[in-house]
């Protein structure tokens, strides 16, 4: 399970082992994100941002690098994967609403 916290720090919880803690992955500071979603795989977790300023856009967590890196600049909301995994959609803000 991931989250972004209301201090804007991504954690990721393995269900498997519910008496550990979630651990802070990645500080996010000044950044607002809305929705996130897995990769069909489960090995990356996308984020958009939707918050007042245009500077977070659309980011992606990697489990296995452990590394958070952004893909697309802008106000990018709610990814989210096609059934077979060959397909990210996403919404986009201002200037562009789609």
């Amino acid at each position: 399970m991931a989250w972004v916290r209301d201090d804007n720090r991504l954690c990721i919880w393995n269900l498997d082992d519910i008496s550990a803690s979630p651990p802070h992955v990645v500080d996010f500071p000044d950044m607002f994100f809305w929705g996130g979603t897995w990769s069909n795989d489960g090995r990356s977790f996308f984020l958009g941002e939707f918050g007042p300023i245009n500077r977070a856009g659309l980011w992606i967590y990697d489990l296995d690098q452990r590394e958070a890196r952004k893909c697309l600049p802008g106000k990018i909301g709610s990814p989210h994967w096609s059934s077979d995994g060959r397909k990210l959609a996403f919404t986009v803000g201002t200037p562009v609403f789609e």
